[in-house]
């Protein structure tokens, strides 16, 4: 498969047409819960970020579909509700037929961006810091 993509829908065009309805439809639901979504190419997958920073990361390959939620914390914290899935570290991975629950979705967001804001604010926090000195 290629791999010098230069845009989210150069990824898409790059793959199987099932692989492309799970990861389009994932990046839909993703969309349902993220308002002004942006998506970019990042380590060759498709990334969305908010607030400047990556919030999850979606892929496609030979045997399987990947989510990367980016956060091993949240997906220990998950650990029941990822029951019946393939995961490890940062990454739920998933047949093209098969769907991860909107609503673990919405709570693997809703937990990313939790930590998306205490990073910013901890980087506002030292910024306001060191300008007080």
């Amino acid at each position: 498969m290629k791999t010098n993509f230069k845009s989210v829908d150069d990824y898409w065009n790059a793959q199987p047409e099932e692989t492309l309805l799970s990861l389009v439809n994932l990046q839909q639901t993703i969309n349902d819960f993220v308002a002004d979504s942006e998506w970019y190419i990042s380590y060759q997958i498709p990334t969305v970020r908010y607030q400047g920073k990556p919030l999850l990361a979606i892929a496609g390959y030979q045997h399987h579909c990947s989510l990367y939620v980016m956060s091993k914390a949240i997906v220990s914290l998950l650990e029941k509700e990822l029951a019946g899935f393939d995961y490890s570290g940062t990454t739920i991975r998933f047949q093209p037929t098969q769907s991860l629950p909107k609503n673990l979705i919405e709570k693997i967001i809703a937990l990313r961006k939790e930590e998306i804001a205490l990073v910013l604010e901890a980087k506002r926090s030292r910024k306001k810091g060191s300008s007080e000195k």
